[in-house]
């Protein structure tokens, strides 16, 4: 019986600038799941208890109307992530807009110095974490799709 596996090829820290990532900038879907699994592995490997990771993107149009005509119109285009790392009984957030791998990283990278952590040696290993599936809700529930009708 086998309880457990591993992959067959092993992160080595120093292969972190040479990594790239192409996740879907358009929507947080399954090609966000491999960085993010590197980015979680890096931070269990500094020595972090948990570490987690919030995507946001907010395109909202605010609209005012007065008198039967509309006065003003403020549209709100946000995007960026968070970072809350967590280490025996303490935590400390980071956010940032820089959604690219090198963002995420550095941002990432304070958090565990802000708990009094290092990122791993060059020559560290990197667990893989498995991530359970993401869910794109909106692929699923055929919101493309109820839009363009």
């Amino acid at each position: 019986m086998t309880l457990s596996t591993y992959s067959s090829t092993l992160l080595v820290s120093q292969q972190l600038p040479t990594l790239q990532y192409s996740p879907t900038p358009a929507r947080f879907d399954e090609t966000w799941e491999a960085p993010l699994a590197t980015l979680l592995g890096l931070g269990r490997a500094a020595g972090a208890d948990l570490i987690e990771f919030f995507l946001e993107r907010v395109n909202y149009i605010s609209c005012l109307a007065e008198d039967d005509a509309i006065t003003s119109i403020s549209p709100r285009l946000t995007t960026g992530a968070g970072v809350r790392v967590f280490r025996g009984q303490a935590d400390c957030y980071v956010s940032t807009n820089d959604l690219s791998f090198s963002g995420l990283k550095a941002a990432l990278e304070k958090g565990l110095s802000i708990l009094g952590l290092q990122l791993p040696a060059p020559n560290a290993y990197i667990p893989e974490i498995n991530l359970e599936l993401l869910r794109d809700y909106a692929t699923k529930k055929g919101k493309d799709t109820w839009l363009a009708s």
